[in-house]
């Protein structure tokens, strides 16, 4: 198969380039870098099935050669960026979201619409179903990013109905991992920057606002399996286990072992109160009783089946639908989350570690060092101050 994937050189476009060619797929990146960086795609230079080309998706698109499948994540996609970004945050979502479905319609090719957990706007139902409507400011300073997602679902349904594209919508929520830019605007991010430069952690209202976060080989993984179903509308993805902003921030500094305090500032206009998935329909659609499957490609964190292991790809989407269930995925002799903060399936929730009887409990361990938080979920390269601090925040405490 041979893909398009727009927002490439982004967080989740260049983890999505990844995983397709992680499967053998051939896939064209576009990016036009307004908030994407070439370092995140670095890795993929001279890949024999890996193109590249810089373009601006609001404009026309021309690509040469078939195309089985248009993956739309151009977009400004953190509050810094769509507020520096508001004119082209709206273009993308409606131009860009025109043009790159125009061009699956004369391809013939299957799209997907990476939507945002955003459309729902500050939610009055919770835990949100995709049967939500949303409640949304259209005319307030995070509306540039709600409603050119909205538009955008809308524009995706009018194709599917007028022309018969076959599309998907992908409901993304907080997602986290490498390739976040330290300076992205995003909570975990600012609050890992701010922690190892020793200054307050800025904490907006009184903290008692809950996100749920999801590991970003997870969100990948549910967006993948989505693209090779069947099913179209949208589809939530993300971690159903929420907890505070105020919880977040003390746990990143007793990681980190900084000496920051907690700064409280007012709520930003519009600032969601409450944000949380409902992944019924994940699980009915993706599969809920299907083993995690792993990638088919060795490396580190993500070892090969065991030997007569088959792949399904019939199932879905596991790695997002057992969470409670199942092990931390990779298993770690010691976990940088030991309250059950965990990397693996389970993580960035409030309850305590599994019992001894548990098959989860041998993952879990007492003795934890920043150090590893710190490597596996922060990178902060494109910072030379910060990095610099970063090393040194590394050898006071890898002991």
């Amino acid at each position: 198969m041979r893909v398009l994937i727009t927002g490439a050189a982004g967080f989740l476009g260049s983890h999505l380039c990844d995983r397709f060619l992680a499967d053998g797929h051939e896939v064209v990146g576009m990016d036009n870098f307004i908030t994407g960086s070439p370092d995140n795609l670095a890795h993929l230079e001279g890949h024999p099935r890996f193109t590249f080309i810089e373009h601006d998706v609001t404009r026309e698109i021309q690509i040469d050669g078939p195309l089985d499948g248009i993956l739309h994540f151009a977009s400004p996609a953190s509050p810094p960026d769509y507020l520096a970004f508001p004119i082209q945050t709206l273009k993308v979502g409606s131009l860009g979201t025109h043009n790159t479905l125009g061009l699956a319609r004369a391809k013939g090719a299957r799209y997907l619409l990476a939507s945002t957990s955003e459309v729902y706007g500050d939610p009055e139902v919770h835990p949100q179903p995709e049967t939500y409507w949303g409640h949304v400011n259209p005319v307030g300073p995070r509306g540039v990013y709600d409603e050119a997602k909205r538009f955008a679902e809308a524009m995706t349904m009018a194709y599917h109905r007028s022309h018969g594209i076959d599309v998907r919508i992908v409901r993304i929520f907080n997602t986290y991992g490498p390739r976040m830019r330290p300076d992205d605007g995003r909570v975990i991010t600012n609050f890992i920057v701010q922690a190892l430069r020793g200054e307050p952690l800025t904490v907006y209202g009184d903290g008692s606002q809950t996100r749920s976060f999801c590991f970003v080989d997870d969100e990948i993984e549910g967006i993948y399996r989505l693209f090779w179903s069947d099913y179209v509308g949208p589809v939530n993805i993300g971690n159903p286990n929420e907890f505070t902003i105020l919880e977040l921030a003390e746990r990143v500094i007793a990681l980190t072992g900084s000496t920051s305090t907690i700064e409280f500032r007012p709520l930003p206009p519009d600032d969601p109160r409450l944000r949380r998935p409902d992944i019924t329909l994940a699980r009915r659609l993706l599969g809920s009783g299907a083993p995690y499957l792993p990638r088919r490609r060795a490396t580190p964190h993500h070892p090969l089946p065991p030997p007569g292991h088959r792949e399904d790809r019939r199932h879905g989407a596991d790695a997002l639908t057992r969470l409670p269930e199942v092990c931390p995925w990779p298993p770690a002799p010691a976990d940088p989350f030991p309250a059950g903060l965990s990397r693996g399936r389970v993580r960035f929730t409030t309850s305590s570690a599994p019992p001894p009887s548990s098959p989860c409990a041998p993952a879990f361990a007492p003795a934890v060092t920043s150090a590893r938080f710190l490597r596996q979920y922060f990178c902060p390269a494109k910072d030379p101050i910060l990095a610099k601090e970063f090393r040194s925040c590394l050898r006071n405490r890898s002991r």
